[in-house]
């Protein structure tokens, strides 16, 4: 059974760009997976999915083969990029990372084929080791699925809402929402029940 991934993030930045893609066009996929490695969404991701990552199985792209100089750059996604690498790599899950990662998959012509898992991005401040692990056990579980799942996860203050979207015809937008909620589990329940009056 294919057990291929591909995570999909937003937009990569190097201090020196124009150095960084030098390097990239030299080494290619191999400098660009020791850089994320050693990010702060390299360590997060290392959560989800545990090193050695073996690029037969697990593949990273971003929404664009651009470059940004910053951490605040905001570069577009570039569908064609992100649908020849779905073509390409065939996986069986697409794990998308953050809204632009969604929104880039989903303008790619991104088919039911695969199992879909929606995550924020692996750098976003607020993500919780409950998430990630969250995450980690989803991923694990889609690559072994035989039928196809779309899950989102979100980030909430008081826990981790897992969203599975429901194909349903009459639902305008063409799913139907089942959404279960895991309170946080690093918290005494009495602070639960505190946030959620």
């Amino acid at each position: 059974m294919n057990t291929r991934t591909l995570v999909v993030l937003q937009n990569v930045w190097y201090r020196h760009p124009r150095k960084a893609q030098a390097l990239l066009d030299k080494y290619g996929y191999d400098f660009y997976v020791r850089t994320l490695a050693a990010s702060r969404s390299g360590r997060r991701l290392a959560e989800i999915f545990p090193p050695p990552w073996n690029p037969y199985l697990l593949r990273f792209i971003n929404t664009t083969p651009r470059l940004g100089s910053r951490p605040s750059s905001r570069l577009s996604g570039c569908a064609d990029y992100v649908r020849n690498h779905i073509r390409d790599f065939g996986p069986r899950v697409i794990v998308a990372c953050g809204d632009q990662a969604k929104t880039t998959v989903f303008a790619s012509g991104w088919q039911n084929a695969q199992s879909l898992l929606l995550l924020p991005h692996p750098a976003y401040r607020l993500l919780t080791n409950q998430l990630l692990r969250e995450a980690r056990d989803l991923a694990c579980w889609l690559t072994q699925l035989a039928g196809v799942k779309h899950i989102r996860l979100r980030q909430r203050p008081d826990g981790v809402e897992i969203t599975e979207l429901v194909e349903c015809p009459t639902d305008p937008l063409g799913h139907s929402d089942i959404v279960t909620f895991k309170p946080r589990d690093d918290v005494p329940h009495y602070e639960v029940e505190a946030l959620l009056r």
